[in-house]
C-alpha cells in the first residue's frame, strides 16, 4: 500500500518503478560457477567467447552445458571451507597436547563406529557439523537414526529433491528399522543392494546391476548410467535391448529383465555418485566426531573460519554456550588474530572485532611480540604504529573489552566497574593517541626528550592521565560490546532484571519445548532481529521477530494487528516482556515458536508488579556520608514503592541481618537509573525488587 501511494503521489517514484518493471526478469550479471573449471588443449578464446571476472580471471561466456558441447572438458573443484575448519581444530587440539606432552591427535585415525558421533547426529544438535545444519537434513537423520557410517553416506545421496520427492528416504528408513521387509528386484542382486536394503540409491549400483545381470563391461555400464541420467529415448531403447538380451543369455526371464531395467531407469534419475557421497559423508562424520569429543577446539575453529561473518560467529557462540563452553572477551595481551583455546574456554580473536582489520592486528601482534605485554592504553599507543592502528580501531577494541586487563585501575570485576573503566579509557584515548604520535614522530626524526639522554641511567615515564568521565551505564557497555563484536560477553541486558523476571514471566526460551500448541506464554528477552513481510492479502505488514534471553533464542510471529501496536516497542532496543501463544511447527522435529500478541518494556512491567525495594548492605562498611548519599539518591526518584534496608551485622558472638523499613518519604520509583545510582554507592546487584 505504501509503495502504490508513493507512485501515485510522486512522478519520479512512478517513473523509477516503471523502469524497474521493464528490467525485471533480465539477466542481472554474468555469474561464475562456484567450482567449475574448464580445460582446453589450445587457448580458451579459440574455442569459446571469454570475458574477465572480478579478479581478472578468464571466464567462458557459455554456460556449463554449452562449454561441453563446444568441446571443452569441465571439472568441479569444490573448495570446502569445512576442510579448513577441520585443519584448524586439529591444530588447536595438538597445540594443547604438545604443551601437555601428550600424543598428537590424527583425524584420519579416528574410529568409524563411535557411538557418541551417531548419538549426536541422531539428536539433531548438529550446528557446525558439515551438511547437517539445515532443518531438513536434521529431520532426515533424526528419522534415520544412523548407527553405521554407510547410513551417513546414504543420507547424503537421499537428501536431494528427487529422492525425497520419490519418497526413497522413507523406503530406506522403513527397511532399515524393520517396518518394511527388504526385497530385491532379482535374487542375483542381493550382493549389490544389500547395503541399501534393496533400494537403488547410487549410480554405481546401476552400473553393477548391468554388469551382474546383463554382462555389461564397466565402460558399457557407464554409458548406460549416463543414458538413464539424461533420459534420451533413442539411446534408452538401444540400451534396453542390450540389457534384456544380455540378461536372457544368463538365463534370466526377459519379462523380469525388462522389469528390472524399468526399475533401474526410474531410480537412475535420482541416483547419486557414491564416491561423492562417501567423501562428503566422511567430512560429516569427522566434524561430528570433533564436536562430540573436542567441542572447545571445534567451536573455536568454526568461529575463526567465519570471523568476518558476524551472524555466523554469534550463532556459533550461542551454540558454544548451549554445550557449556564459555567464551572469553578479546584481550590485547592474550588474543591472536583468530579464536583460541584456553583450557576449557574459548578466547575471542582480535580479528572478529568489527572495524579491526587484519593489517592493524598484524601491527598489534608485532609490537607485542617485540617487547613485554602492553602495560596500559598509553603504552599501547606509544608502541604500535598509529598510522595503521587508527583511533577508530582503538575505539572498537576498547568497546569490545580488549583493554580490560590493563585499565586505569587494573583488571576489574563487575559490570559497573568495567563500564566505568572503559568510559575512562575512551576519555583518555585522545591524549594517549597524541602522546603516541609525538613519541613516534620524535623517534622517526631521531630526536628525544631532554631526559632521553639519561634514559639508561634513570628512565622517566610520563604519568598516564585518565580524565574524570561520566561512567557508562551497564546497558551502554553491553550495547557497545554487541556493536563491536556482535554479541554480549560481559553480561546480558536481562541481568538487571534477573531477580524480578519470574514475577512477569511463565517460561524462558529453554522451557518452551515443554508447552503444548496454543498454550499461553510470557517470556522476557531482547529482540535480535526483525524481518518484515507484507501480508498475503497485501493489506498490511507482519514480522518475524527473533527473541533472545539468557537460555537461547526463539522466533515469534507477529501478525499485522499486533505488529502495528507493538512495532515501536519491538524496535526500542531494550529488554521486553513478550506475551502470546505457542505455535508448534514441523513433523518429526517439532519447532516451538510464539504467536505474539503484545510486547511491553520490562521497566513498564516493573511499575505494575513491584511494590517493595530491598537494599542489602553490610553494616560495617557504612558511614554517615554513604547513608547521606543514599538518602539523596532515594529522594531523586520519588514513587510508590516501599524502601527497606537489610543490614548484615557481624559481632564476635554472632552474625545476622536487621531489616529497617524506611519512612514513606523515601518511597521510590524503581527505575534502572535509580538502581544503578544505588549500585554505584554500594556495588553490583545490592537491590532486590518484590
Amino acid at each position: 500500500p505504501r509503495l502504490r501511494q508513493a507512485c501515485a503521489e510522486d512522478e519520479t517514484t512512478a517513473t523509477l518503478f516503471d523502469i524497474a518493471l521493464r528490467l525485471e526478469g533480465l539477466y542481472r550479471h554474468a555469474g561464475i560457477h562456484a567450482a567449475g573449471v574448464v580445460i582446453s588443449h589450445k587457448p580458451l578464446w579459440e574455442t569459446v567467447p571469454v570475458c574477465r571476472g572480478a579478479n581478472e580471471e578468464l571466464v567462458t561466456q557459455y554456460d556449463k552445458n554449452d562449454v561441453e558441447a563446444a568441446g571443452l572438458v569441465k571439472f568441479d573443484f569444490l573448495g570446502l571451507k569445512t576442510l579448513t575448519v577441520i585443519d584448524t581444530a586439529v591444530r588447536l587440539i595438538n597445540d594443547e597436547r604438545r604443551r601437555k606432552g601428550e600424543p598428537l591427535f590424527d583425524i584420519a585415525a579416528i574410529p568409524m563406529n563411535d557411538a557418541a558421533v551417531f548419538k549426536l547426529i541422531s539428536s539433531g544438535d548438529t550446528t557446525g557439523v558439515f551438511q547437517l545444519e539445515s532443518e531438513g537434513f536434521q529431520r532426515l537423520l533424526q528419522r534415520l537414526k544412523p548407527d553405521q557410517f554407510e547410513d551417513i553416506v546414504a543420507a547424503v545421496a537421499l537428501y536431494r529433491p528427487g529422492p525425497l520427492g520419490a519418497k526413497m528416504d522413507q523406503l530406506y528408513i522403513n527397511r532399515k528399522h524393520g517396518r518394511e521387509a527388504v526385497s530385491y528386484p532379482h535374487p542375483s542382486l542381493a550382493g549389490v543392494l544389500e547395503e541399501t536394503y534393496g533400494t537403488i540409491v547410487y549410480q554405481e549400483q546401476v552400473m553393477k546391476i548391468a554388469q551382474v545381470m546383463a554382462g555389461y563391461t564397466l565402460g558399457g555400464a557407464d554409458l548406460l548410467r549416463r543414458a538413464m541420467g539424461k533420459k534420451k529415448k533413442k539411446e534408452m531403447d538401444k540400451q534396453e535391448t542390450l540389457f534384456v538380451e544380455g540378461s536372457a543369455e544368463r538365463g534370466i526371464d526377459r519379462a523380469k529383465a525388462k522389469e528390472v531395467f524399468e526399475l533401474m531407469a526410474y531410480f537412475a534419475g535420482y541416483g547419486f555418485n557414491k564416491s561423492h557421497s562417501a567423501a562428503y559423508g566422511l567430512i560429516t562424520y569427522q566434524t561430528a566426531y570433533l564436536k562430540a569429543h573436542h567441542s572447545v577446539a571445534f567451536m573455536a575453529a568454526l568461529m575463526s573460519c567465519d570471523r568476518d561473518n558476524t551472524d555466523k560467529v554469534v550463532r556459533f557462540i550461542q551454540e558454544a554456550r548451549n554445550i557449556d563452553v564459555h567464551v572469553l572477551p578479546p584481550s590485547v595481551n592474550e588474543s591472536g588474530l583468530d579464536f583460541a583455546v584456553v583450557g576449557d574456554k574459548i578466547l575471542f580473536g582480535l580479528g572478529a572485532i568489527k572495524g579491526v582489520g587484519s593489517s592493524a592486528i598484524e601491527v598489534v601482534l608485532a609490537a607485542r611480540d617485540e617487547g613485554a605485554p602492553f602495560r596500559s592504553l598509553y603504552d599501547f599507543c606509544e608502541r604500535v604504529d598509529l598510522k595503521r592502528v587508527n583511533k577508530r580501531v582503538v575505539e572498537a577494541m576498547i568497546k569490545a573489552g580488549a583493554f580490560d586487563d590493563i585499565g586505569p585501575n587494573g583488571p576489574q570485576t563487575g559490570i559497573l566497574a568495567l563500564a566505568s573503566a572503559r568510559a575512562d579509557m575512551m576519555g583518555a584515548l585522545d591524549p594517549a593517541m597524541n602522546r603516541g604520535n609525538k613519541a613516534q614522530a620524535d623517534q622517526a626524526s631521531g630526536q628525544s626528550s631532554l631526559f632521553g639522554m639519561f634514559a639508561a641511567a634513570a628512565p622517566v615515564a610520563p604519568q598516564d592521565f585518565y580524565p574524570e568521565c561520566e561512567p557508562w551505564l551497564d546497558r551502554d557497555l553491553l550495547r557497545y560490546e554487541k556493536g563491536s563484536i556482535g554479541f554480549y560477553v560481559t553480561g546480558h541486558p536481562l541481568d538487571r532484571y534477573e531477580q524480578e523476571v519470574e514475577l512477569y514471566t511463565t517460561k524462558n526460551t529453554a522451557s518452551l519445548k515443554l508447552l503444548s500448541n496454543r498454550e499461553e506464554v510470557s517470556i522476557a528477552g531482547v529482540v535480535t532481529s526483525i524481518r518484515e513481510r507484507t501480508t498475503r492479502k497485501g493489506d498490511g505488514r507482519m514480522a518475524y521477530v527473533q527473541i533472545e534471553d539468557r537460555h537461547g533464542q526463539v522466533e515469534a510471529i507477529c501478525f499485522s494487528n499486533a505488529y502495528e501496536e507493538a512495532e515501536e516497542v519491538l524496535k526500542s532496543d531494550v529488554p521486553l516482556l513478550f506475551k502470546g501463544t505457542i505455535a508448534i511447527e514441523g513433523d518429526e522435529k517439532l519447532v516451538h515458536k510464539i504467536r505474539l500478541s503484545s510486547a511491553t518494556r520490562l521497566v513498564d512491567a516493573r511499575k505494575e508488579k513491584i511494590g517493595k525495594v530491598l537494599i542489602e548492605l553490610n553494616a560495617d562498611g557504612l558511614d554517615r556520608k554513604k547513608m547521606t548519599d543514599l538518602a539523596a539518591v532515594l529522594s531523586q526518584f520519588p514513587g510508590t514503592c516501599t524502601t527497606e534496608l537489610s543490614l548484615r551485622v557481624v559481632t564476635p558472638e554472632a552474625s545476622g541481618r536487621t531489616h529497617i523499613v524506611l519512612p514513606e518519604t523515601y518511597n521510590v520509583d524503581p527505575t534502572d537509573d535509580m538502581l544503578i545510582a544505588v549500585e554505584r554507592l554500594f556495588g553490583d546487584r545490592v537491590v532486590r525488587l518484590y
